[in-house]
């Protein structure tokens, strides 16, 4: 059972599920400019509140980040440090997108609740390079991802726990 939390705005308290890293592998992605592009999902809490939906009598919530690692090629590296971009400064500054071509993609894998799995896989849908550079003399990158979320294992309503498919998660799980 997870830790209390506060009320929501139907008076229920909610619960901050907890749950185990299985996998966190970073996917990657080359660029058409030769950039390489590491990209991980990370997740940091999950948080189960009540519902009015009598279908979801107990949806959950998830808190996450996207990490994003650019490595672009000698050219766009080492230039004269630009200033900060405030918000929408980028968008002035983009360029046509880049074709994305996947190198290695696997999902980010969390266990909770018994042997329920979490299954997250992200992925790399536009990216665009910038013709300003950063703090570090590096080129900026916008880049747009994507993530599908899945939920394998447990009981539907009404129905007894069956064992969760077999998932390749990097641990042989």
């Amino acid at each position: 059972m997870g830790a209390e939390r506060g009320p929501t705005a139907t008076g229920q308290a909610s619960e901050f599920i907890p749950f185990e890293v299985v996998s966190e592998p970073w996917s990657r992605y080359e660029l058409s400019d030769a950039t390489l592009l590491r990209v991980r999902f990370v997740l940091l809490r999950l948080v189960r509140a009540p519902s009015q939906d009598p279908q979801r009598p107990h949806g959950a919530t998830m808190n996450s980040q996207v990490l994003i690692a650019v490595e672009p090629p000698p050219q766009f590296r080492g230039g004269k440090p630009g200033p900060p971009l405030g918000p929408g400064q980028i968008e002035k500054t983009l360029g046509d997108d880049l074709a994305v071509t996947v190198v290695s993609d696997a999902p980010s894998v969390y266990r909770f609740e018994e042997d329920r799995k979490l299954v997250v896989n992200t992925r790399v849908v536009k990216v665009q390079r910038s013709s300003e550079s950063g703090p570090d003399g590096d080129r900026l990158y916008w880049v747009g991802t994507q993530s599908e979320v899945a939920v394998l294992g447990g009981p539907s309503p009404g129905q007894a726990l069956q064992p969760p498919p077999r998932i390749r998660d990097g641990t042989g799980r």
